[in-house]
């Protein structure tokens, strides 16, 4: 029976996915291993994962041992719950489903999956190719409203930053650069709740003993 099946809402996510597995298990970086099987994405993206997410797992029940599922809070249909609402509403129809309560997970990422890609600069700058006087935080904060003051660590609406920098690169979007990022970036300091949920999880099932 394989460990882990891994429900996404797109192929952003997917590929963030795989480059956090990757960082995982080298050495230099968390330092134990997802033993991910399958990640797989839904056709219907986060409105797709949020009211199918169950019906579609159901058949993994007899080939995956645990079962875990991301989407996005803004674009799931349902953008008036809070991300722990949304979450908890999912986590039921799973269980009623028949996965057991603590062999599944879900994560809802609000406002959504770019938001894990900025937990510092660098890694985005090399992979991007960023170029100029300044470096993309501060670019940033001369364009409202992704860093609207100095205190900010990360843009409002990450999405429009991330497109926005490409756009100043002159880089076309793609998937590949969510999982370049993620498999290089560190994540020790990232604050962000639904990624401290999901780690949580996989330290869980995964992770070395306590």
């Amino acid at each position: 029976m394989r460990e882990l099946i891994i429900l996404v809402a797109d192929k952003d996510q997917k590929a963030l996915l795989t480059g956090l597995i990757e960082q995982a298990s080298r050495k230099e970086g968390w330092g134990w291993a997802i033993p991910a099987d399958d990640i797989i994405s839904h056709v219907n993206h986060d409105n797709g994962v949020r009211l199918e997410a169950a019906e579609f797992l159901r058949e993994y029940q007899r080939t995956h041992r645990r079962a875990l599922v991301l989407f996005d809070s803004e674009g799931c249909g349902a953008e008036d719950k809070t991300s722990d609402q949304l979450a908890a509403g999912v986590q039921r129809q799973l269980m009623v489903s028949g996965w057991p309560e603590d062999q599944c997970a879900v994560v809802v990422i609000s406002p959504e999956v770019e938001s894990w890609l900025w937990v510092g600069e660098t890694h985005i700058q090399e992979v991007i190719g960023w170029r100029g006087p300044h470096s993309v935080y501060e670019w940033l904060r001369l364009q409202t409203p992704f860093l609207p003051d100095s205190t900010s660590n990360k843009p409002a609406r990450p999405k429009e930053a991330f497109h926005a920098a490409l756009r100043h690169v002159r880089l076309p979007p793609s998937s590949s650069l969510f999982q370049k990022i993620a498999a290089r970036a560190s994540y020790k300091r990232c604050h962000d709740p639904a990624f401290i949920k999901l780690l949580a999880h996989l330290r869980q099932w995964f992770g070395p003993p306590q």
